[in-house]
């Protein structure tokens, strides 16, 4: 598809209005005083992800190791972080054979993991998760059991919840079972029956695919001109191999400035990344590869991720509103919490407080770190005109193995409870409509 084509699409057919974009149940929610929201969740189910990601997200708790536990050297549970990535690399840890030997090893394991709750991890329930027949019971099991509408004093309020897609296909090369078209298929099939906001994710590889049902451009079409389900936002996950600068994204960022629609990326742990050490780039003079630097995996996915690598892109669309999901992530807090001076935490407060831009930050996934809240606390009541662009989130499914969610969300907001309205509703709702 011709960019000139796809530009003048989009401006004839998606409103500047946001709240266009929003399903009947979330627009009513989001009109109430005291609705609340988790902007940063996700729904996958075993459709749309790999072994490969399991494996990688499970290295997070390392509950097998901490439980004393021998497995066997075939153990799908027992393989370190560097082979998983070279397995992922040569396309295994892909097949339904790898997928049944995985559950096959959990249901071995379950009841012991259900049992050691001393450890603080929630690691059976991430299994539960998989056992789900589609990404709309995905949903259910969430709000029915981790949402914070299970905290009794926000039990009857309105709730909305931001749902971010990842693309694992273009990341990695692998092909789940459910493509991102027929995702995005049945996100609108639970936009008619849920309270959500759904963010489509981009990968500007996508914009040399020919096929019109795996085209980039032709997929941002097909999520946002829909009149009767249309995406709300866009995610962005650069550590999968790319840069925001990526000329074949300029014209989506220069829809997504123009028509109001937010932008999140990932900004936080590595370990989901990409294996290259080289990628390719476009600028104006055409493709370049681009050696990403560092030393190893996790420090080239530092790069991808960094917070400046968005500043061309802030500058090209001032009006862009981009938020950075994890605001730096769990390592960055940590040593946050002990120097005051992280380098990247501090380039989030700069670039939220830079008046040209309107960048925001979610907390997810940091909110089941206890040893966390402090140094973010100190930060809000540090920084007060931010903290209508610092929103709550739980990152939920991802974050089930870190921990209990429901309870750290309790004592997370505890703690912050004079700073729980702009985390819950004015913060995110900024972000979603103004």
């Amino acid at each position: 598809m011709e960019i000139s084509e796809f530009l003048s699409i989009c401006q004839a057919k998606i409103s500047n209005d946001p709240f266009s974009r929003l399903n009947k149940l979330s627009k009513s929610a989001l009109k109430e005083p005291d609705c609340i929201i988790d902007i940063h969740t996700h729904i996958f189910d075993k459709k749309t992800l790999t072994v490969g990601y399991i494996l990688l997200r499970l290295l997070k708790c390392k509950i097998m190791e901490r439980l004393g536990l021998e497995l066997s050297e075939d153990s799908l549970l027992n393989k370190e972080e560097d082979e998983i990535y070279n397995e992922i690399k040569v396309k295994k840890l892909s097949d339904e054979g790898d997928w049944q030997k995985l559950e096959n090893e959990i249901e071995i394991y379950s009841d012991l993991i259900e049992s050691e709750e001393l450890f603080g991890y929630n690691l059976k329930e991430a299994f539960n998760v998989l056992k789900k027949h589609n990404m709309l019971e995905v949903f259910d099991y969430y709000r029915d059991n981790f949402s914070i509408i299970k905290i009794p004093e926000f039990k009857k309020k309105p709730f909305v919840t931001g749902i971010l897609l990842m693309d694992l296909e273009m990341g990695w090369g692998i092909k789940p079972e459910m493509k991102l078209f027929q995702q995005i298929a049945e996100i609108k099939g639970i936009l008619l029956q849920r309270p959500i906001v759904p963010f489509l994710p981009l990968d500007p590889r996508r914009a040399d695919l020919s096929d019109p049902k795996e085209n980039l451009y032709e997929l941002f079409l097909n999520a946002f001109t829909d009149p009767k389900t249309p995406f709300f936002g866009v995610k962005c996950y650069p550590a999968l191999g790319y840069l925001p600068k990526d000329d074949r994204l300029d014209p989506i960022f220069s829809i997504c400035a123009e028509k109001n629609i937010p932008v999140l990326s990932h900004c936080g742990g590595e370990i989901v990344s990409t294996y290259n050490k080289s990628i390719q780039v476009r600028d104006a003079t055409g493709d370049i590869e681009f050696q990403i630097p560092g030393k190893s995996r996790t420090e080239r996915a530092k790069y991808l991720t960094n917070p400046e690598m968005w500043i061309p892109v802030l500058e090209n669309h001032n009006n862009l509103k981009l938020s950075f999901g994890h605001f730096g992530g769990d390592s960055n807090w940590e040593d946050h919490g002990i120097t005051g001076n992280n380098v990247r935490i501090n380039k989030i407060i700069e670039m939220m407080k830079n008046p040209s831009w309107k960048v925001y930050a979610d907390f997810s996934y940091n909110v089941v770190e206890k040893n966390l809240f402090d140094a973010f606390e100190k930060e809000l009541n540090k920084n007060p005109d931010l903290t209508n662009k610092i929103m709550f989130g739980t990152d939920y499914w991802v974050v089930l193995p870190g921990g209990n969610l429901l309870d750290m969300q309790k004592e997370f907001l505890t703690q912050m409870k004079d700073h729980q309205t702009t985390l819950l509703h004015s913060a995110p709702l900024n972000y979603l409509t103004s």
